[in-house]
């Protein structure tokens, strides 16, 4: 016996809302700012260096963008010897990118009416009146106390960006385009 399909069915709700459960998961279960450890340091290494590992530019001693220790902030390690203002932009993303292959074109319309499926600031980049170029959302992944006592939200922004605006080809062309060594992840 064939059913008829769902028209209510919520597929943009069901998968902002995947995607939120998802980034407050891991958000909950991944130290984002991990202290330097120590023991990883090559301080010999630190005090030859002459250049940033970062911008390769060289150490002014005296200036205030000197050599500072440079870690990853998911796993602790030391990097190297960076400039201070290197260091800072090399840092932690602002936002978790969200790639959609043709989001301007037709997908955006699936996800921008269910955006609002749960609390949260959303702001997007038009490309006319019905096409996006990009749109995010700022969720709150938990809350801390502030120094007055007072609770306050911890924030994330997702951003959803157009692959399609960087490779204009259809994702069928895209795989074609591959050689057979590329889908060793996919067999079996």
């Amino acid at each position: 016996m064939c059913t008829a399909p769902d028209y209510d069915y919520d597929m943009g709700g069901d998968f902002i809302r995947s995607l939120e459960n998802d980034i407050k998961m891991f958000d909950n279960t991944v130290d984002l700012n991990k202290h330097m450890d120590k023991e990883s340091v090559d301080y010999i290494s630190y005090s030859n260096a002459t250049r940033c590992h970062i911008c390769e530019g060289e150490f002014i001693p005296g200036s205030d963008d000197y050599k500072v220790f440079d870690h990853d902030r998911f796993t602790g390690k030391y990097r190297g010897a960076a400039h201070k203002s290197c260091k800072s932009l090399f840092g932690m993303p602002k936002y978790i990118p969200v790639v959609v292959h043709n989001l301007s074109g037709y997908d955006a319309h699936l996800f921008l009416k269910s955006l609002h499926v749960t609390p949260g600031t959303i702001e997007c980049i038009p490309n006319g009146e019905e096409k996006f170029i990009s749109f995010s959302k700022s969720i709150s992944v938990g809350t801390y106390i502030d120094k007055n006592g007072d609770e306050r939200d911890i924030m994330r922004e997702i951003r959803l960006i157009d692959s399609f605006r960087f490779m204009q080809f259809s994702l069928s062309s895209l795989v074609d385009n591959l050689p057979s060594q590329a889908f060793k992840n996919l067999e079996n």
